[in-house]
């Protein structure tokens, strides 16, 4: 499971960074200045997965996932009576 996520982000990423340079809109300044931003919150997204990496149990990513499915099922469930 996780080295399939790893892979299917891989891949998502490059294929962007194809689109992006062949649109011109990999050098853009407004993009660069995102990516100075968010590089603090990647090191930090990648500090975390290592640790829960190295803390959870088979069974614990399993209840992580549930918990993630659940959450995002109830925030489109809410979505969906709002509007």
């Amino acid at each position: 499971l996780r080295a399939t996520a790893a892979i299917v982000v891989a891949i998502s990423v490059w294929i962007r960074l194809v689109l992006f340079a062949a649109t011109g809109l990999l050098l853009d300044p407004t993009l660069l200045a995102w990516v100075l931003m968010l590089l603090p919150v990647m090191v930090l997204g990648l500090w975390v997965g290592n640790r829960l990496h190295h803390a959870l149990s088979g069974a614990g990513v399993l209840r992580l996932i549930a918990a993630l499915l659940l959450g995002n099922g109830i925030t489109l469930i809410v979505r969906a009576f709002e509007g």
